[in-house]
């Protein structure tokens, strides 16, 4: 393998994504709702198919449900807590059928990559602007209210993708032959598709001019495909379609060969480490014993630098579909795929690998010798509140004491996360969560004191606010604040120049590590400061972690005006504070 190091713009992602069909046969004979012919394999994909969020029900109702109402549908999310979706039925007939249970509506999150797409008009002029010597290449178009109606029909494919998912190696064939010129102008129309492959592919971006076209994608993220139609008079009208490209790999251990990547480590690379002073607080704590949750999207756990450190769930039998442990999921062996309903969580954007990177590598992490659960909650095209809620609950009953969260949403907070952040705290499990990085399209920061970000805002005790600072010491431009509901900042980088590198998701170019910034990765690096704390003195409980971390680090000038410590996150400080609380062993008072 290759290994090289490929810069990247700032990556805000998540602000809540994420999705999961957990749909768990435990080990005591319950009939399989997994098999029930409504059941739903893939999370959604956008706003407008999310279901019903139902707390407090079992499989068996679930079940029963469907039988009465055939046209609804369902997915599950952590069976051990009662958590489904429910979809074509309104929640007031679920509140009717379930009067004990929790009923709200699930609520979807695109990621920014999505958001900063070129517009559809915008597309449209890369085709009509593109050098073709053929004679059926789009012209420049002409406006018109009486314009064609197009429509992308699938016509062929290696398996099903009638919910846009589909496994690397696949193929697709999309065809514009329901599209039609409009009735009081008819013509033959001329197509044509620009397909955008996502970061990692070889492919980048293609145009074809076709009726129809055959494409098979090289790498995993999400495909955005446009097609547009022009009838004889240059008038345009385009449709677009996304097709997410995932994958399952089994988790391979100590197979992996780390030799390559040791010789060509240089650790100068890795800038945020002399930032918080990570040297120098490893000798005196690495994180041993500590698990780190990552919940984003997926971990590479096959990556060299991740390897040795990723947890695995030695009460589970690998392969044999069955929940040997009994704790809802099957064949979760390295964590769950809440996105994709498997034991899988393999990372199919990017995202969740860099900050699990940052948090636990073995080579560059904050604690090099704490373990990684990989919680797959969100994906390429966004996700859903039940989905994370659901990888959190598996997080906290599996032993995770520290729990990453590099997404937010803004807007009121969805009263099952509310539940879930409740949950956490009573189990004394520390939370890391990102403070957003501004304005979903300028960019710039925003006070969350009055546009609150969510998980980061709530009020928690356990809870841990993280801002994004550049190298200057300085709070990062695009970095959210609040005097009230952000804690401390650490390293995020600045895009382009100023980037934090971390590892990369599996791709066909062997990319290994890719330089991010933002919040997103200020708090991974967070969340390994918190795990050598946690190593250095397990007494701690995670309010008195909150503490130290706001308490510990350098005060910088002017920053207490945006951050409620006004410091920076410092590992050597917060790790020695953490030494200084341990309880005197018996015996050793003089």
């Amino acid at each position: 393998m290759n290994f090289c190091i490929k810069k990247a713009t700032r990556n805000s992602v998540p602000i809540m994504l994420g999705a999961a069909l957990a749909l768990a046969l435990t080990s005591c004979g319950k009939s399989d709702l997994r098999s029930h012919r409504q059941i739903r394999k893939h999370a959604p994909q956008n706003s407008q198919d999310v279901g019903v969020m139902v707390q407090g029900v079992a499989d068996e109702d679930v079940a029963q449900m469907l039988d009465q109402n055939p046209e609804a549908q369902a997915r599950v999310i952590n069976s051990k807590h009662g958590i489904y979706e429910i979809f074509n039925l309104e929640p007031s007939t679920l509140r009717a059928e379930w009067p004990e249970a929790q009923i709200v509506r699930n609520r979807f999150f695109q990621t920014f990559e999505n958001k900063v797409l070129p517009s559809m008009e915008e597309r449209m002029m890369m085709l009509a602007e593109t050098v073709n010597t053929g004679g059926d290449k789009l012209e420049q178009c002409v406006e018109d209210l009486k314009s064609p109606t197009p429509e992308i029909e699938v016509t062929q494919s290696s398996e099903d993708i009638s919910d846009q998912v589909m496994d690397l190696g696949g193929d697709f064939t999309l065809s514009s032959g329901k599209s039609t010129a409009h009735p009081d102008h008819p013509s033959d129309l001329k197509v044509g598709w620009l397909v955008m492959a996502p970061q990692g592919s070889k492919k980048g971006r293609e145009i074809f001019f076709a009726q129809s076209i055959k494409y098979q994608p090289d790498a995993y993220g999400m495909y955005n495909i446009l097609m547009v139609v022009q009838d004889s008079r240059k008038v345009c009208a385009g449709a677009s379609f996304e097709v997410i490209v995932t994958g399952n790999k089994d988790f391979v251990g100590n197979d992996v060969n780390v030799d390559d990547i040791l010789k060509q480590f240089d650790r100068k690379t890795f800038t945020h480490l002399p930032e918080v002073h990570a040297d120098e607080a490893q000798t005196e704590a690495k994180g041993q014993g500590v698990l780190i949750a990552v919940i984003d999207t997926g971990v590479n756990y096959n990556h060299a630098a991740l390897v040795k450190n990723i947890w695995t769930n030695k009460k589970e039998i690998p392969g044999n579909n069955i929940d040997d442990d009994g704790n809802g999921q099957i064949d979760d062996i390295t964590g769950y795929d809440f996105v994709n309903n498997d034991g899988s969580p393999y990372d199919d954007q990017g995202h969740g690998s860099h900050v699990a990177g940052l948090a636990a590598s073995s080579f560059f992490g904050l604690a090099p010798k704490a373990q990684i659960m990989a919680i797959k909650g969100l994906g390429p095209a966004g996700g859903d509140i039940a989905s994370i809620v659901g990888g959190i609950y598996y997080a906290v009953d599996n032993g995770a004491k520290v729990l990453n969260m590099s997404f937010g949403n803004y807007g009121p907070p969805h009263p099952a996360m509310v539940q879930v952040m409740d949950y956490a705290e009573a189990k004394d499990v520390v939370i890391l969560a990102a403070a957003g990085n501004g304005h979903p399209t300028l960019g710039t920061g925003l006070d969350t004191d009055k546009v609150a970000n969510f998980p980061s805002a709530l009020p928690h005790d356990n809870i841990v606010a993280i801002a994004a600072k550049d190298t200057k010491n300085m709070l990062a431009p695009y970095s959210n604040y609040g005097i009230q509901t952000v804690d401390v900042a650490a390293p995020g980088g600045n895009a382009p120049d100023d980037v934090i590198v971390s590892s990369f998701l599996d791709n066909p170019d062997d990319v290994a590590f890719i330089g991010m910034s933002g919040t997103s990765m200020a708090t991974p690096i967070v969340s390994g400061v918190a795990a050598l704390m946690l190593s250095a003195n397990p007494t701690l409980k995670a309010s008195d972690v909150k503490k130290i971390l706001m308490t510990s680090g350098p005060q910088v000038q002017g920053l207490d005006k945006f951050i409620k410590s006004g410091r920076n996150v410092d590992a050597l400080a917060a790790v020695q504070a953490a030494k200084a609380m341990l309880p005197l062993a018996v015996g050793s008072i003089q």
